[in-house]
């Protein structure tokens, strides 16, 4: 088991030495756990400075859904957040950017995206997956498996809750995307060792991943237990998270100048935008815990304009819709 993860893990561009031991720990732990074999590789590291056996080089996909429009629930800001982030990702030189919006938000049609670009990704390419809308969690029969006993979802456009009528537990519903499905959905990439940043923009948020994955930089909107607001951000309605997000790809969690824009920056940026946006009354979560986000995995590389002049905060040289 440790040498078929590791293999080509050790091929994959763009990870730090350190990454490709951890990235070889949890997915053999995952593995060897299906067979109920405790197995735990272990590292040792002296190395000074930093170490890559090839340079990152990453392409960049993304897939952006956003979600105003519910038959009972009428949000005013998903799409402008989806939006937001799907020009900044272009701005950057993505390879391909799929939107998905109001209606057209279907989980056949999702899940069609985001196996083609999961697809078309080498090992090292990064793919944002950002959703900005309604989110909910529930009973369902699987649900025993969670700490709280409680399932976490993204409402899709056609959302409509379905339950059993004598147990009065939840059915799981072709509208919605499950944590489980979403799980599942991130096991793909894992196998090919591509890079995902999965964005939820939306309340529960901190729920919606039923593992530990060392190729996925996961952020919430909120905890587990939290909703979430829209707020007024220059003149318009945004979630705190899609807009500090989408702020910091632009060039803003560049902390260091040197053209990358790494987990920890990322997480480091946009928990200090949410910060200043929400106050206490938005915590976003991040998987893994910005304590153990990752120094030197390069998750964008940011065009030699954008690098040059470090956007300032709030600033965007690229508009915005209503």
């Amino acid at each position: 088991m440790f040498t078929r993860k590791f293999c080509p893990i050790l091929k994959t561009p763009g990870l730090p030495i350190v990454e490709i031991a951890k990235r070889t720990q949890v997915e053999v732990r995952e593995l060897a756990a299906r067979v109920s074999h405790p197995q735990a590789p272990a590292y040792y590291d002296q190395v000074i400075g930093q170490f890559y056996f090839r340079r990152p080089r990453p392409r960049l996909f993304g897939l952006v859904v956003g979600i105003n429009e519910y038959e009972n629930i009428k949000l005013q800001g998903a799409v402008n957040d989806a939006e937001r982030v799907a020009r900044s990702l272009e701005a950057l030189g993505a390879a391909e950017v799929v939107r998905i919006f109001n209606r057209d938000a279907r989980r056949t049609f999702i899940k069609y995206a985001w196996h083609s670009l999961v697809k078309q990704a080498d090992p090292g390419d990064t793919i944002v997956f950002s959703y900005a809308g309604s989110s909910g969690k529930t009973k369902w029969q699987t649900s025993e498996i969670e700490p709280d006993g409680l399932d976490e979802y993204l409402m899709l456009a056609d959302y409509k809750e379905q339950k059993d009528t004598a147990s009065s537990i939840s059915i799981l519903s072709p509208t919605i995307i499950s944590d489980n499905t979403l799980t599942e959905w991130m096991e793909l990439a894992a196998a090919k060792n591509v890079n995902v940043i999965l964005l939820v923009d939306g309340c529960y948020g901190g729920g919606m991943l039923d593992r530990e994955f060392a190729n996925v930089s996961f952020l919430g909107a909120g905890e587990e237990n939290q909703a979430v607001i829209e707020l007024t951000i220059d003149g318009r309605f945004h979630g705190a998270m899609s807009h500090a997000f989408a702020e910091g790809i632009e060039g803003a969690a560049d902390l260091n100048g040197d053209g990358f824009v790494t987990q920890q920056e990322l997480y480091v940026k946009t928990s200090l935008e949410v910060l200043r946006l929400a106050g206490e009354y938005q915590t976003p979560l991040y998987l893994p815990e910005i304590q153990a986000a990752t120094r030197d995995l390069a998750l964008f590389r940011l065009p030699e304009d954008i690098s040059a002049r470090k956007l300032k905060i709030g600033e965007s040289p690229w508009p915005e819709t209503p």
